[in-house]
Formats: structure tokens, C-alpha cells, sequence
């Protein structure tokens, strides 16, 4: 069988695209649910709704949550023209009429003639820009979000990134004095910072965190490294400073964006916490919440003027889950806090897994299962939210938004898996269950090419990965059997 030449970039950037994770806190289906979880009445799921993403990337997120929500619009925004034009030609090429990609800096926000905006959100912007663009985004912020619209905003936060400042001091000033290209300058910054290191006492010996991070970041792709620690503006934010900046346009701080990170059960101490429940000032209580843990990044959820509110347990009653994990694989699923190992592998973790394995359902359904019905509501619903907070189970989409969506999820997956023939670009494709992004593999997504192309699977990969068939048919039989059946779980087919 002729098999297909792998297909040209035209339309498309030659640079890799690095998707931390697969951005779940920009996900409005996530953001609703720890929204009514804190009793606040938002936008109701499957309804139509205005989106905006300031600093979009290559606008993966926005794409996979348009693609997700074909009633709702979205509009995002970058001043990259390489992000914008492979952007449009994914747009383009998943069919998506609801997402309007724009070219352009954050000082000519006020001439782009933006809608009104039920969630505007950003994701690794404030930290990293000016004072003067931080300002032209408040004034958007200002123009745009409708009274109860959703601000989602992430940044370095302090006091966890305290040691940071110094440690990019000492790495910059030998970046910029240095000459060569750009990974040579950070290879010299950083081989200069572990010779200083290495010589013990002073800072690096008072500071045994910034040991820490540097060795961390050592390992880290060159890429997040210039993003992350050699961009010309940086700096950390204490959660008083974003209070106050967005209070003053008539935005309440409600919640933390990341759902494991709002169950404050599993972070404090039963003393801390009595300690903080007698804390009734907003902003007094999440610094100190934010000293107690160390925090070094936030992802904030404000609502503008007066919050909607009703009863969580009812707003949240409707919300269905599915599983991603399966019943006997939760022991991976666990995190440390400042109390101790989270780990959900319980026999009610089990159950409510092994019946979310079976399709999505809402927390009411559950606690009338057969496999549930011996345990208290409250106690299902708690464990269904850590469940979700450590990524065993995800919010699902709207049963009556998933042949809608279905269509247009499985069209970008196709796009993005034709973009990562020519070269690798991103481990990330759409599920068509919780509208969200799943860790998927290139190699992957090159089986899953060339099973909708019509073409042998083994011997297309060993073309586009440039390996032996041999050596690609055991790992085909191993995606066969294993992997496949947990994407199917998780939507991506």
C-alpha cells in the first residue's frame, strides 16, 4: 500500500510547542465546578457564553475548549504572529466557527473591538510582562468582563518564590553579558550560578531552596528556561497585590482556580486549620494560607460585582464525572501536603470509579447506585471532589453537548495529530468526554493518523518516526492492548 507523504508546514510554525500539562484550570467546565463548589451561581454548562484567553500561546487551550463548547464563542489573543497563524490553520482545519484568533499587542487591546466576555483568562501573563501592560490589561479587564464574569489569572507567587528574585539576578547578569546565541547565553548563566553554588556558604547555604530550584531547573527544557527565568520582566506577586489591583475594578477574589488546592482539609493541619477558620477578612486569610503552605504559583478566580450565589450542594448536583483513571490504577493518583500523602486507593474510591467507568454520571446518580447507596451523600460528594482535584475523574461535558461537540473535538485532534507528522509539537489531543486535553503521545497520535487514514499504522509510524518496523510493531501491539482502551475511557479515539 502507497502510504501518504507526510504533510507540508505551510500554514504552520517549524518550532515545538510545549503545553505545560494540559492547561485544566482554563477549562470552564473546571472553573464552574470550583465556582458552584463555593456556592456561586455562574454560567450554567452547554449554555452559550463569550471566552477570551489574553496571551493564547499557539492557542491549544482555547482551540480544545471551542472545539468542546460549539454553542459558546471565543476569541484570543497573542502578539506572536507565528502563535496566530498555526492558530488559524488548526481553526481552519478542525472546521471550528466559534474561535476568532487576533494578532496584536496588549496596548492595542482597546482598539480590537472586544465582545463582552462571561470568562476572560490568562495563563502565564502577569508575572511575565510590564507594569505599563499589566495596566492595558486591567483597562481590558475593565471594558470587557460582564457583571458575575469569571477572571481566571495565574502567577508567581510569593512568598514560595521569594528566593527566585536573587536567583535570576545572578543568572541574568552573566546572560546579558554574555555573547553567542540564545542556549549558549543560558548554558554560560547557568554553568557561572552552579560555580558559585559549588563554592558553599552565602546565599546558596542561608538558602537552601534556591539550591533546590536551581538543580530543578537545570533539568528543564531551554525553551521554559527563557520563558520562565531570562525574560526581560519577571516578578511575583503577593496575593494581596492581585486583590487589590482587580478589586479596584469591582472583582472579588472567590476562589483558587486548582481544584486539589481548594480543599483546604488536605493542606492544614486540624490547629491551622480552626487557626484560619477564625479569619474572616478575605485577603488576610489566603496570605496566610499562602505563608502556611509556601505557595509559589496562583491561579485566582474572581467574579465582578455582586457574586450570584446559591446552595453548592445544588449547583454542583447536576455536574456529571467521568473516570480517567481505572478502579484498581488509583494508587498513582497521590500527592504530598503539608500534612502528609493524599492517596484516594480506598474502597469508596473504588466504587465511585468503577461506576464512572461505566459513563459519566452526576453526583446524585451515584449515591443511588447499587455500589453506593451504603454511603452517606456527603461522603461521596467530598471524595468525588479530591478525586477530581488529584485527576482520577474529570468534569464532564453536558450530555446534551456531546454529539455536538463529539464531531468537532475528533476534527482537532485529527489537525493536531497531522501537525505533529511533520515534526513533534504537541503530547496533547481533546477529549471528547470532558472537553479538556489528555496527555497523548506523538507516537501515538501517529497510530491513531494512519488508523483513520486507512493505513497500515506500523509501517506509516517507522516512515514518519524514521525507526524499524520491527521495532514499531511491538510498541503498536502494546498502544493495541493497553493504551487504547484508556484513551477510549478518556474520550480521545
Amino acid at each position: 500500500m502507497n502510504l501518504p507523504e507526510p504533510p507540508k508546514a505551510d500554514g504552520y510554525t517549524t518550532e515545538i510547542a510545549y503545553l505545560p500539562g494540559y492547561y485544566r484550570d482554563l477549562n470552564p467546565l473546571v472553573q464552574t465546578l470550583v465556582l458552584n463548589a463555593m456556592g456561586v451561581d455562574t454560567w450554567r454548562r452547554g449554555t452559550p457564553m463569550t471566552y477570551l484567553e489574553l496571551g493564547c500561546g499557539y492557542g491549544l487551550s482555547t482551540l480544545v475548549h471551542a472545539a468542546a463548547n460549539p454553542q459558546a464563542t471565543f476569541v484570543a489573543i497573542d502578539i506572536l504572529p507565528d502563535h496566530i497563524m498555526t492558530a488559524r490553520a488548526l481553526a481552519e482545519a478542525a472546521g471550528l466557527k466559534n474561535v476568532t484568533f487576533i494578532e496584536g499587542s496588549f496596548a492595542a487591546l482597546k482598539d480590537m473591538a472586544l465582545p463582552k466576555c462571561d470568562f476572560i483568562v490568562m495563563h502565564g501573563v502577569w508575572s511575565w510582562i510590564n507594569d505599563t501592560n499589566r495596566e492595558y490589561i486591567l483597562r481590558c479587564v475593565d471594558a470587557c468582563l460582564k457583571p458575575g464574569g469569571v477572571l481566571s489569572l495565574s502567577y508567581n507567587a510569593l512568598p514560595g518564590c521569594a528566593t527566585v528574585p536573587p536567583l535570576r539576578e545572578l543568572m541574568v547578569t552573566q546572560f546579558s553579558g554574555a555573547s553567542g546565541s540564545l542556549p549558549e547565553r543560558m548554558t554560560a548563566a547557568l554553568t557561572l550560578t552552579d560555580a558559585v553554588k559549588s563554592l558553599g556558604g552565602g546565599f546558596f547555604a542561608n538558602n537552601p531552596m534556591a539550591s533546590r530550584r536551581f538543580e530543578d531547573l537545570r533539568e528543564r527544557p531551554r525553551n521554559y528556561l527563557a520563558h520562565e527565568y531570562f525574560n526581560t520582566d519577571w516578578t511575583a506577586f503577593y496575593h494581596s497585590d492581585v486583590a487589590a489591583a482587580f478589586g479596584a475594578l469591582d472583582l472579588t477574589f472567590v476562589s483558587l482556580a486548582t481544584v486539589f488546592e481548594t480543599i483546604d482539609e488536605l493542606h492544614f493541619s486540624p490547629n491551622a486549620f480552626r487557626f484560619l477558620s477564625k479569619i474572616n477578612e478575605p485577603t488576610l486569610h489566603e496570605t496566610l494560607k499562602d505563608f502556611m503552605v509556601n505557595r509559589q504559583f496562583r491561579v485566582d478566580l474572581f467574579v465582578r460585582g455582586p457574586i450570584p450565589t446559591g446552595n453548592a450542594q445544588a449547583l454542583c448536583a447536576d455536574t456529571r464525572f467521568a473516570a480517567v483513571a481505572q478502579p484498581n490504577d488509583l494508587d498513582r493518583f497521590k500527592r504530598r501536603t503539608t500534612t502528609g500523602e493524599v492517596n484516594v486507593a480506598h474502597d469508596l474510591s473504588r466504587a465511585i470509579v468503577t461506576v464512572l467507568s461505566q459513563g459519566p454520571t452526576n453526583i446524585t446518580a451515584l449515591a443511588q447506585h447499587p455500589l453506593l447507596k451504603n454511603w452517606p451523600s456527603q461522603k461521596i460528594a467530598g471524595t468525588v471532589y479530591v478525586l477530581a482535584g488529584l485527576g482520577a475523574i474529570e468534569a464532564a461535558l453536558p450530555a446534551e453537548c456531546e454529539d455536538a461537540s463529539r464531531a468537532a473535538i475528533r476534527r482537532l485532534n485529527g489537525a493536531i495529530r497531522q501537525r505533529n507528522v511533520g515534526g513533534p509539537w504537541t503530547e496533547m489531543n481533546a477529549s471528547t468526554i470532558t472537553g479538556g486535553g489528555v496527555q497523548t503521545s506523538r507516537e501515538d497520535q501517529i497510530f491513531f493518523l494512519a488508523q483513520a487514514d486507512g493505513v497500515d499504522p506500523v509501517q506509516f509510524a517507522a516512515r514518519v518516526l524514521g525507526e524499524s518496523e520491527v521495532t514499531i510493531s511491538e510498541r503498536y501491539r502494546h498502544f493495541i492492548d493497553v493504551r487504547m482502551p484508556i484513551y477510549i475511557a478518556t474520550g480521545v479515539d
